[in-house]
């Protein structure tokens, strides 16, 4: 897939191959369901609020850590999960795939596209990729995995697209992505009009969920409200205020809303707040 815009920046070849793969275990689910909920979440690559993945030391993606944030996931009972910085083969930690220990223990079909490879930090070498990762409950039907932005390739960044299957009359486009943290605003741009460009070609309804590293204040993400609305402008006032009072406003869900009718917006609940330095962003939404 090309788009008019799209160019190398600072171009330098990967020196671990970027896979992008998905694996439908489980049979569509074949409830007949009035309202969805999505959720978006930076897991940080399995490191807790406290940990830096970047320093020696720290150990990360521990079984009781996956299994607490499989339990923060399952207390949403999320029928489309976007999942950024999923660590694959990351050196410091103890589950190297997560994406596959964590479709398995919560039993969802599930897409996992790499982004870029981990930097060695200041004082530790550090090998391994960090990814997107969907997990559904519905069958996935395709995949691409569509390059936003390259200067390294520990900078890089992606989009996932993923096609979903709802029911037989039924299709979503959900795209997960991760902008890149302090990006000139030339970069900033670029993202923005990349994903806007994969949006505006798929041909069933979007849902774009990710960590955006800026608000909706700011130019180039006001610019993605102002034609995919974000969840957060779709509800009242007050519902907004609460989820934002202890959000990290980076993480969003932007929504195709002539398609979808979002219901509700929250938070997972405190109790799993320590798990990432992320909070997991949710909605709950009909199909028009």
């Amino acid at each position: 897939m090309l788009f008019s815009n799209c160019r190398n920046l600072a171009f330098v070849a990967p020196e671990q191959e970027l896979v992008s793969y998905f694996i439908n275990d489980y049979p569509l689910d074949s409830r007949t369901k009035q309202v969805y909920t999505v959720l978006t979440y930076n897991i940080h690559m399995g490191f807790t609020d406290d940990q830096n993945p970047f320093a020696s030391g720290d150990v990360g993606a521990s079984i009781e850590h996956l299994d607490s944030l499989v339990a923060a996931i399952k207390s949403l009972d999320p029928d489309f999960v976007a999942l950024q910085d999923v660590g694959r083969n990351v050196t410091h930690t103890v589950i190297e795939d997560q994406a596959a220990y964590l479709a398995a223990a919560l039993e969802m079909n599930f897409a996992y596209s790499d982004y870029s490879e981990v930097n060695t930090g200041k004082d530790v070498f550090i090998r391994g990729s960090r990814g997107h990762l969907l997990l559904t409950k519905f069958e996935i039907q395709s995949i691409d995995n569509i390059e936003i932005l390259n200067q390294t390739r520990y900078e890089s960044r992606y989009c996932q697209v993923s096609n979903i299957k709802i029911n037989e009359q039924r299709s979503i486009s959900l795209l997960n992505t991760h902008f890149r943290g302090g990006a000139a605003q030339e970069e900033k741009d670029y993202e923005t009009n990349t994903i806007l460009e994969i949006a505006e070609a798929q041909a069933h309804p979007i849902i774009l969920c990710g960590d955006f590293n800026n608000t909706l204040n700011t130019t180039h993400i006001a610019k993605i409200d102002s034609i995919y609305p974000s969840v957060l402008t779709l509800v009242l006032n007050q519902e907004r205020l609460e989820v934002e009072t202890n959000h990290t406003k980076i993480d969003n869900i932007f929504v195709e809303d002539a398609f979808f009718e979002v219901q509700n917006i929250g938070l997972m609940k405190e109790q799993y707040w320590y798990l990432s330095d992320h909070r997991c962003l949710f909605a709950r939404f009909t199909l028009k």
